[in-house]
C-alpha cells in the first residue's frame, strides 16, 4: 500500500512540475492581448480624427458660403448709394436673381426687394 501512496504521490508531483505551480506566471499571449489593445486604441483615435476632419469641412464650406453672400450684399449695398448720390431719377436696385458685380444672389419667394 506505501509504494501505491508514494507512485501517486510523485505522479502529482510530475504534474505540478509541468503545468507550474503559479498559473499566472505562463504569460503566453500577453503580447497578443497587448497588440489587440494597442490596435483598439488607435483605431479610435483614427475614427475620432476623421470625423472632426469631416465636421471642419464642412464648418468651413459653410463659412465660405456666408462669407461670399455678405460681400455680395454689400456690393449691392454700395452699388445702390452709388446711384442714389449719382443720379436722382435711379429706378432702384436690379431684380432679385441679377448679378451684381461677380456674384448674385436671390431672395426666397416672399421676401420684398427694397
Amino acid at each position: 500500500m506505501g509504494k501505491l501512496i508514494n507512485k501517486a504521490l510523485l505522479k502529482i508531483k510530475n504534474t505540478e512540475v509541468i503545468r507550474g505551480s503559479d498559473p499566472w506566471k505562463d504569460e503566453k499571449g500577453a503580447t497578443l492581448v497587448t497588440a489587440l489593445l494597442a490596435m483598439l486604441v488607435l483605431s479610435s483615435v483614427g475614427m475620432m480624427i476623421t470625423v472632426t476632419v469631416a465636421e471642419e469641412t464642412q464648418v468651413a464650406l459653410n463659412h465660405y458660403e456666408t462669407v461670399g453672400c455678405l460681400y455680395i450684399c454689400e456690393a449691392g449695398l454700395n452699388y445702390a448709394v452709388v446711384k442714389l448720390e449719382t443720379s436722382s431719377s435711379w429706378a432702384g436696385l436690379p431684380a432679385p436673381g441679377v448679378s451684381i458685380g461677380g456674384g448674385n444672389y436671390t431672395l426666397p419667394d416672399g421676401f420684398v426687394n427694397i
